[in-house]
């Protein structure tokens, strides 16, 4: 399978998962959202982190603003994406969602006068528990742990949380003090979820350790 045939894959699959989203049912989203949301806040992992770096839905990805607000309200640093360069993006804490402007491709991002969350600082040490909630167009499970994880991923083409990651694992080898965990965590609906066979993955893509849905995590 050569690059030229996933990248048609993707493509294609893409175009399916979007369609989906569009014409499902709103309250089902709603309904399916709200349980998402549900797991995530019981989940140990959750329970236990200090940092959550999570997005702002857009375009009927799944809603996880009960999650963000249920964070900043139980001292955890809630930290958010802005695009930074071309391919890039910084993950910024913020106080509130109030904090959120709009800014590149439309996304609502932190506001001016914020600092991002430094990958290198001793501020996210050994004494750290990290949580990184991703979105996704579609999602596959498997059994067997792949280069980073058993979740596969297709996002939308811009390559950025796949470069943000490959950037906190180089850097994690290069600091004394690594954090006690980090774990990422996929956001979607379980219709977002396909066969791995039909998942076309490229050799840089990475994989994610779970997937959160409204059925299970």
């Amino acid at each position: 399978m050569n690059i030229s045939y996933i990248d048609k894959e993707k493509q294609y699959l893409r175009r399916t998962m979007k369609e989906l989203r569009i014409h499902r049912n709103p309250q089902e989203l709603e309904r399916a959202g709200e349980l998402i949301c549900q797991k995530i806040i019981n989940w140990d992992v959750y329970k236990h982190c200090t940092y959550v770096l999570a997005y702002f839905p857009v375009n009927h990805e799944a809603d996880i603003r009960p999650v963000l607000d249920h964070g900043l309200n139980h001292g955890k640093i809630v930290a958010l994406p802005k695009v930074t360069g071309e391919r890039t993006m910084e993950f910024y804490p913020v106080p509130s969602l109030g904090h959120l402007v709009r800014g590149t491709m439309g996304l609502m991002e932190p506001g001016p006068g914020l600092s991002p969350v430094d990958l290198t600082s001793t501020t996210m040490g050994e004494a750290s528990k990290i949580l990184m909630l991703v979105p996704g167009l579609a999602f596959s499970r498997s059994e067997v742990t792949g280069r980073s994880g058993r979740i596969g991923r297709l996002g939308y083409g811009g390559g950025f949380y796949d470069t943000w990651l490959n950037r906190f694992f180089q850097n994690s080898r290069h600091v004394s003090a690594a954090p006690e965990f980090f774990v990422t965590c996929g956001v979607a609906y379980e219709f977002q979820v396909v066969p791995k066979e039909r998942l076309p993955m490229d050799c840089h893509d990475l994989y994610l350790d779970c997937l959160a849905t409204e059925i299970e995590i």
